[in-house]
C-alpha cells in the first residue's frame, strides 16, 4: 500500500508536463487567407495554419501578404490549471521539484485562447 501512494504521488505530479506537454497547438487564421506567419522570427506558412508553438510567457508574431499592410499578434501566456493545482493535488516534499521541472519543460504555461483571427488591410 505504502508503494502504491509513492508511486501514485510521482507519476501523477508534473501534471503540466503529463497532461499539456511542452507545445500547445494554436490556429491562426487570417483574411486574406494565404497570408504568411512569422512567429518569433520563424516563418510558419500560409494561413490558415494551426502551428506547435511553444509554452512559453509571450509569443510575438507577424502576419504578411503582399498588397496588404502588415499586421501583428501577441500572446501571452498564464500558468496552467494543470500545472498549479493538479501539483499541489497530491502534496508531498517533491512537489517544488514537479512545479520546477513543468517551468523548465515549459509545460508550466497554458496560452489562454486557442486561435488568432488577423484580418489585413490593403494598402
Amino acid at each position: 500500500m505504502k508503494k502504491t501512494i509513492i508511486a501514485a504521488t510521482f507519476m501523477l505530479s508534473s501534471c503540466g508536463t503529463l497532461i499539456n506537454g511542452s507545445t500547445q497547438d494554436i490556429i491562426i487564421q487570417s483574411e486574406p487567407a494565404g497570408a504568411r506567419v512569422i512567429i518569433d522570427q520563424q516563418d510558419y506558412g500560409k494561413t490558415p495554419i494551426q502551428a506547435e508553438l511553444p509554452r512559453q510567457k509571450r509569443i510575438v508574431g507577424r502576419v504578411i501578404k503582399d498588397g496588404y499592410i502588415d499586421d501583428g499578434f501577441v500572446m501571452n501566456s498564464s500558468p496552467s490549471r494543470w500545472s498549479t493545482w493538479g501539483n499541489f493535488a497530491f502534496i508531498s516534499l517533491a512537489t517544488p521539484v514537479f512545479m520546477a521541472f513543468d517551468v523548465v519543460t515549459g509545460s508550466f504555461w497554458s496560452y489562454k485562447k486557442d486561435s488568432v483571427f488577423v484580418k489585413l488591410d490593403k494598402e
